[in-house]
């Protein structure tokens, strides 16, 4: 969740908008320590502590005290899939919410990569199953979906977008998907 906020700063800057936390647009796994089954929850930062440090708008967190992350321990994988589907939804309401009112919008997430991947699939209406993945995406690559609001129709208009990189990577060293 910190380095998605560290992230977002230069583009909520460039693009003159207010950067929105979602509690819900987080990494599988979420915020914990720990390995295996001795995995302890860490609750991460409040919204009054994000808004704070960053400046975002925190008012979309359902947090009433503490930190953004609640579970006890580590999340499970079926569980970070159903939270990730519930974020697709969102989406996909948000996007027949702007077409029934007339309103052009365009939503940009930075998110961790299983977390695009599982949303990928989802709104790509593609199995959500980590031994059969349709997509992998490269750290700080780019994609885009359109999401038609009538019919929740999405297409993918690209992924794993990563030419901003530069010499400060090789193509030949992003790995085989």
């Amino acid at each position: 969740m910190m380095r998605c906020c560290q992230t977002a700063r230069p583009i909520a800057k460039r693009s003159q908008v207010k950067a929105t936390v979602w509690e819900d647009a987080y990494e599988t796994s979420g915020s914990y320590e720990g390995k295996g089954t001795d995995t302890v929850g860490v609750e991460g930062m409040t919204p009054d502590e994000i808004k704070d440090k960053f400046g975002y708008d925190t008012s979309l967190m359902e947090v009433d005290t503490g930190g953004w992350y609640k579970l006890p321990t580590q999340e499970s994988y079926k569980d970070g899939v159903s939270r990730i589907e519930k974020v697709g939804e969102k989406l996909k309401r948000m996007a027949r919410e702007c077409e029934e009112s007339g309103v052009d919008k365009t939503v940009c997430l930075v998110v961790h990569g299983n977390f695009i991947d599982i949303l990928l699939n989802f709104l790509m209406k593609m199995p959500n199953d980590p031994l059969v993945a349709r997509f992998r995406t490269y750290n700080t690559s780019l994609s885009a979906v359109d999401i038609c609001g009538k019919s929740g129709m999405c297409a993918l208009l690209w992924s794993n977008y990563h030419d901003h990189l530069g010499k400060l990577c090789k193509k030949t060293a992003l790995g085989v998907v």
